[in-house]
């Protein structure tokens, strides 16, 4: 194995992040987790409490080797500020760290919540044109947009719907929370790209 590298995630207590900190200590990394807990779980991984939409407060680390970006503002599609804050200007200090690559969790919804235009889904190209619809793809949006223009080397994974364990939020712990409560779910005439948590590490 090669030497290990000096990992920073943020949003290290939420699903994703948790998943993808506790894989890079299991391949020996080392991983410092931040999060600060609007929405992450303290005992999904062990993190300094931290807010990248500040930016404030923050330990002097050396610079790490790799930061996975995975903290995001997204239970509140009316607090535009909030989204704003953690989604531009938290890429905006993941930046201001000049790590030596940045991993970012995109979102699909940067395409649009009809990229088809009505038409049959296939799967989208390399070419596909960016149309956020609503608040959190716009600022995720633009948060990757800073993230690309910053110079750092940078891998942006524009994913859809990720499920597995701590997953609070998407199409199946909707569904289970309905059904397990006897309410009502409307299924339409969809599709929807589904990965599990391991296969996405």
């Amino acid at each position: 194995m090669s030497a290990p590298l000096r990992v920073l995630v943020t949003g290290a207590a939420g699903f994703i992040g948790s998943h993808v900190a506790e894989r890079l200590v299991a391949d020996g990394h080392d991983v410092v987790g931040l999060d600060n807990f609007l929405t992450g779980r303290p005992d999904n991984f062990p993190c300094v409490k931290f807010d990248v939409a500040s930016g404030e407060g923050r330990p002097e680390w050396e610079a790490p080797d790799v930061i996975v970006h995975a903290a995001a503002s997204y239970d509140d599609g009316s607090n535009w500020q909030r989204d704003i804050r953690t989604n531009v200007l938290g890429a905006q200090w993941v930046c201001s760290l000049k790590p030596k690559r940045i991993v970012y969790f995109q979102t699909a919804l940067c395409y649009g919540h009809d990229p088809y235009g009505g038409r049959d889904p296939r799967p989208l190209s390399l070419s596909q044109p960016l149309a956020p619809d609503n608040s959190y793809a716009i600022s995720k949006t633009a948060g990757e947009s800073y993230l690309l223009h910053s110079g750092i080397p940078l891998v942006s994974l524009r994913l859809a719907n990720i499920y597995g364990p701590r997953n609070l939020s998407g199409p199946i712990p909707t569904f289970y929370k309905r059904l397990t409560e006897k309410q009502t779910c409307i299924v339409t005439d969809s599709r929807r790209d589904l990965v599990f948590i391991d296969d996405l590490l």
